[in-house]
């Protein structure tokens, strides 16, 4: 799948980063941002294996960036997003007829590292393309493709989650600042998750359905026997945010610049 390759190449430009900066993560604090981000969020999974972008949806949130030096920060972010696919919109496998929606409340910490010093006092310093990882808590929860009915709740495959899940973020994207303080990114950024529910597909048919107000959930289109595939539990499923943020930039007190910055 294209979205591991891209996560295996963002790890290991993370895990050269870190070896290769040591010295200035030992820099003391600089700035803090606060920001504001929106965009679109979607999801890969059983119903929508391949398509990214497919079914986007809007997402919107805020966050606080810890700018430890021009390479280095760090970002705690809330966003608020939601995911929706169907087989009649993806046709991945059209004749399950299965569809389902879920907000998703995330809350992620990350590493980010500048591959140009990101310096926005400096006018030749104020554009540098990043990469970031790592981790995050969410909640999710569900429900039938109109939002009417929870999915979650009717056990559609005779199994019980949870709605707290954990997920591995990583992306891309670009840093670049319209003044000393008023900062930018465009980026987009894949969480790996560690469970198979978001679209309440993961097994194989059970043998009693979930029927609510005489529609069968589990099986909508009649035609699936009990211990067939429903889903593939081999894979966990995904979901991406993409947009831009908007923050401004506060200078931290007590705090000096490194050599880094004084360079000129």
């Amino acid at each position: 799948m294209l979205s591991k390759k891209i996560f295996l190449f963002v790890t290991t430009c993370i895990t050269v980063a870190l070896l290769c900066c040591t010295k200035l993560q030992a820099q003391r604090p600089m700035t803090m941002e606060f920001g504001a981000h929106a965009g679109v969020s979607y999801y890969i999974g059983d119903i929508n294996p391949v398509k990214h972008f497919v079914g986007s949806q809007l997402k919107y949130g805020a966050f606080i960036r810890f700018n430890q030096n021009p390479r280095i920060a760090y970002r705690l972010e809330y966003t608020h997003g939601r995911i929706k696919a169907s087989d009649e919109k993806i046709k991945w496998r059209p004749g399950r007829q299965l569809g389902f929606m879920s907000n998703i409340d995330d809350l992620t910490a990350l590493f980010e590292f500048n591959f140009l010093e990101y310096y926005p006092e400096h006018s030749r310093r104020r554009f540098s393309p990043f990469i970031f990882g790592g981790a995050s808590v969410f909640l999710f929860d569900p429900k039938s493709y109109d939002g009417t009915v929870n999915l979650r709740e009717l056990r559609t495959e005779g199994n019980s989650y949870g709605r707290i899940g954990f997920s591995i973020p990583f992306g891309l994207g670009l840093k670049f600042a319209f003044t000393k303080n008023l900062l930018a990114t465009v980026e987009w950024r894949m969480h790996l998750t560690l469970t198979d529910y978001l679209d309440d597909v993961s097994t194989v048919y059970p043998r009693y359905h979930a029927i609510h107000d005489g529609t069968d959930y589990t099986d909508p289109s009649g035609s699936y026997l009990e211990g067939q595939q429903r889903g593939d539990s081999a894979s966990k499923d995904w979901y991406s945010f993409a947009g831009i943020t908007l923050a401004w930039k506060i200078n931290l007190p007590g705090r000096t610049a490194c050599n880094l910055n004084q360079r000129r």
